[in-house]
């Protein structure tokens, strides 16, 4: 793939995410603007920064749509409540946006494929 693909493709997935965070933005009735970053994460599928509304995405995640989704509106539920928690109150308003059943299958979805990197880079080293 030469450099003007890439860019062409990494583009059309920003807009993509873009276009993702505006509806979920409606959805949760927030009207402050975010500055995306996609980056490669360990840990995480994603995170927030609240005081600078900076959602970081994991890179290994974003070529699933219905992954992107969850990690926004995930991220989005942490803003909105204003926690870092994951507790009672923010499960139920990210189930009430995507359904339960979807939210548990997403869920596992994200962990099988951190654990897979995760498992294939203490394999291989980190240049994957």
């Amino acid at each position: 793939m030469c450099f003007k693909h890439i860019i062409y493709y990494k583009s059309e997935k920003m807009n993509k995410i873009k276009e993702i965070l505006e509806k979920a933005k409606k959805d949760y009735e927030i009207q402050d603007d975010f500055k995306i970053i996609i980056k490669k994460l360990k840990l995480k599928g994603a995170s927030i920064s609240m005081g600078k509304r900076i959602i970081r995405l994991n890179e290994d995640l974003i070529h699933d749509s219905e992954i992107i989704v969850y990690l926004i509106y995930h991220e989005l539920a942490h803003y909105k409540l204003h926690t870092r928690f994951h507790g009672y109150e923010f499960y139920k308003l990210l189930n009430s946006k995507l359904g339960e059943e979807k939210v548990k299958a997403i869920e596992r979805k994200i962990h099988r494929k951190m654990y897979e990197m995760n498992h294939l880079s203490r394999i291989y080293g980190n240049g994957i």
